[in-house]
């Protein structure tokens, strides 16, 4: 599992956006409850790869948002 957060490029200030899982087969993100206090209090609007709030995406490929930031890592089997 990670967490991924945003920073507000004015404040400064991070935020816990949300949660990307991998099961062995299917990659999942979704928006986790940080997500409305970073709209509410840092200006947060939703990442162009994502942009529904309460949809979960699936892929069985790593989503290239974060292919390119996690190559040297693998995201272990949740259990």
């Amino acid at each position: 599992m990670l967490f991924l957060a945003w920073q507000n490029p004015i404040s400064r200030r991070w935020f816990p956006i949300g949660r990307l899982t991998f099961d062995g087969h299917l990659y999942r993100f979704g928006y986790i409850q940080g997500v409305v206090t970073a709209q509410q209090e840092g200006d947060f609007e939703s990442l162009w790869a994502f942009p529904e709030l309460n949809t979960v995406y699936e892929s069985y490929e790593l989503f290239p948002l974060f292919s390119n930031r996690l190559e040297c890592c693998a995201l272990t089997v949740e259990k």
